[in-house]
């Protein structure tokens, strides 16, 4: 009898290699069939969900399997599709900061370690793919310097907090907001002069001067395409999504203007040199939605902004509905990026209330090669319909 039982153990293995045999059989023969396309598209579903991981290819992008999001640049690459106006209820959206979507999702947050109060940003299927209207009767906002003393009430619509503040004198309601306000003094020397901690970096001196020089001549250039189109007080609230080491903004010092920086998440580690130079600045993920209120800004500079969300497989679309909701109506956006981005772009204005200012090839250099400048106006447009 134990020579028996010995003898069936050791059949064992030889019957479990056999199955594994013909299982593997039946899987070649069923991915190799039919032209190969069930193969193929297992092929492109894994390399997508790789790259949502971030594990994705090389740099360079040699295994072939997963082309540009922009395609090549032709008219006919991209099909956009249009985009629904979100309910009013969304008119002050701040995606990452949404509570009712935390609620929602059932979060386990921490109230006592205010973790409500944390970004918690949406995952791509919940997120919000409309244009946020701005509030019934908003107008084009008052401009600086007005602005610091006088705003529209339709514009913010939250008469609570002059009840609140009524003891403080800081606002008061009637058809405008009126509060008190003040004015950032700029230190020239501070944004010219390389700051001792280019060294953390193992960035140069002569670096940095020549960043600052080529920046100069790039915004003056943009103020020379927005000249038709941009009175001298039109632009007040800046943001740069990619400022590197905050050239733009310091490109800007004998404008009466605002700049928020913002430094990639992924990139080099320059936001203390932003610092130094007595500018402002946060890091963030373009990837995910920027946490401030719709309608923040006059203008946004986008500089290759795209390319690098080219590079890590997240959705342009997202980007551009991002983009919508923090720029203000009648405000601009500059894109600097290479050719095919601007095409994918252009196909977008209409769906978004968008306008071509203009396109023209970027000054040629060793740093833009192959980029080009495209600068856009937002429309005014209200939830009730029609755009101005």
């Amino acid at each position: 009898m134990r020579g028996r039982n010995d003898g069936g153990q050791s059949k064992r293995p030889i019957v479990l290699f056999w199955a594994m045999v013909v299982c593997l059989c039946f899987l070649f023969l069923y991915f190799s069939g039919s032209n190969g396309h069930t193969r193929s598209a297992a092929i492109e579903y894994g390399t997508k969900f790789s790259r949502s991981l971030g594990w994705g290819s090389d740099a360079d992008g040699d295994d072939g399997l997963e082309e540009s999001i922009f395609g090549t640049g032709d008219a006919n690459d991209v099909k956009p599709r249009s985009f629904p106006v979100c309910d009013d209820q969304y008119s002050e959206l701040i995606p990452c900061l949404d509570r009712n979507m935390a609620l929602q999702t059932r979060l386990k947050l921490d109230l006592n370690l205010m973790e409500h109060y944390e970004r918690h940003c949406p995952l791509p299927e919940r997120r919000f793919n409309c244009l946020i209207p701005p509030p019934h009767g908003y107008k084009v906002p008052i401009k600086w310097p007005k602005s610091r003393d006088v705003v529209w009430k339709a514009n913010i619509p939250h008469t609570h907090l002059a009840k609140e503040k009524k003891d403080q004198n800081w606002m008061t309601v009637a058809e405008m907001h009126r509060d008190e306000g003040s004015g950032l003094a700029p230190w020239p020397a501070r944004l010219t002069t390389p700051p001792p901690r280019l060294a953390d970096l193992y960035v140069t001196a002569d670096t940095f001067e020549k960043d600052t020089e080529m920046w100069q001549q790039r915004v003056d250039n943009y103020w020379k395409l927005f000249r038709p189109k941009v009175k001298q007080d039109s632009i007040r609230n800046i943001m740069d999504m990619k400022a590197n080491f905050g050239s733009f903004a310091a490109a800007l010092k004998e404008k009466d203007v605002w700049v928020m920086n913002v430094v990639p998440h992924d990139g080099p580690r320059t936001l203390k040199i932003i610092y130094d130079r007595g500018l402002i600045g946060s890091t963030h993920d373009w990837c995910e939605a920027f946490s401030t209120y719709p309608r923040t800004y006059d203008l946004l500079h986008a500089w290759t902004v795209f390319s690098d969300l080219d590079k890590r497989g997240c959705s342009a679309e997202d980007l551009l509905l991002e983009m919508d909701r923090i720029l203000r109506p009648t405000g601009f956006i500059i894109v600097r990026d290479k050719a095919p981005v601007i095409v994918f772009i252009k196909k977008y204005l209409n769906a978004l209330h968008w306008e071509a200012v203009t396109v023209v090839d970027a000054e040629p250099s060793p740093e833009s090669e192959n980029e080009m400048i495209l600068v856009i106006r937002k429309k005014l447009w209200l939830p009730e319909g029609g755009s101005t």
